[in-house]
This record gives structure tokens, sequence and C-alpha cells, in this order.
């Protein structure tokens, strides 16, 4: 049985070692994304769709940027590929998540 985007999403971010409160975070700000791009299946959107939300964010709902920091932050967690499409998303930082930690894990050598 395949799961659903948000099963999967929810799985991938318990395997990385995210807290229970990050995850339902990011959970509710894919939850968002997907109710602002209704009804168009989440397998059919692509890195347009994410700046057009984005900028729904800023512009039209006036939200901080600490609010589109934790969106972006949230919609890199999508499974980066469905059906071939990948979601490309930056929030300007160079540095991913999995380069800090192997950082920090080497500093307690």
């Amino acid at each position: 049985m395949a799961k659903g985007l948000y099963q999967t999403v929810e799985d991938r971010l318990k395997v990385e070692g995210y807290s229970r409160k990050t995850i339902k975070t990011y959970l509710r700000e894919l939850r968002k994304f997907v109710e602002y791009t209704h009804p168009r299946h989440p397998r059919d959107l692509n890195a347009d769709d994410i700046r057009a939300y984005l900028l729904y964010l800023i512009e039209e709902k006036g939200v901080s940027r600490s609010a589109v920091n934790q969106a972006i932050s949230a919609l890199k967690f999508p499974p980066t590929k469905t059906d071939g499409k990948i979601w490309s998303v930056s929030n300007g930082r160079t540095q991913s998540r999995k380069a800090h930690v192997r950082r920090s894990q080497r500093a307690f050598r």
C-alpha cells in the first residue's frame, strides 16, 4: 500500500531526527501550501509554484521573514522526486543540514 504525501514526509522527518514539534510545524506548512495550490496535485507542482506561494505569503498575507523561512524549510522535505519532478527550494543558505551535522559530529571527535 502506497503512503500518502504527509505520511511519507512525516516518516522522513522522523528518520532524520527532527523533533515532534518541528514535524508538526512542517506538516502544517506543507498542508497550507497544498491548500494554496488546490486543486492541483502535489506531484504536478514545481519550483515556480513554490516561489508563487512564498510571494503570496510575503505580499498578500504579510507574514514575517521568519514565517517565510519556516515555510521554505518545510517545503524542502516533501519527497524530492514525485513522478520524475523535483521540488527545488532554497532560502539562500549554502550549507545543508546534513553538512552542518557532519561538521558538528567532527567537532566532538
